[in-house]
């Protein structure tokens, strides 16, 4: 499996208790959801889809709830 270290995950601030590996749960999860999202274009990478989800209130919904 190949990482991604597309959050900034470097110069994350976080670093006191459990919050560090809470986030990295939270990145994981969020990773998948983007993988699992389908798009209408054959290929389409993880950083395209944050991009989109960040732009497309509709798209992020779709990556968040499903549809």
């Amino acid at each position: 499996m190949r990482l991604v270290n597309e959050a900034g995950e470097d110069t994350s601030q976080v670093r006191k208790n459990n919050a560090p590996e809470n986030l990295n749960i939270l990145r994981k999860i969020a990773l998948a959801r983007l993988r699992t999202t389908t798009v209408s274009e054959k290929r389409f990478s993880a950083k395209r889809k944050i991009f989109k989800a960040a732009i497309n209130l509709e798209f992020l919904y779709s990556v968040l709830f499903g549809k």
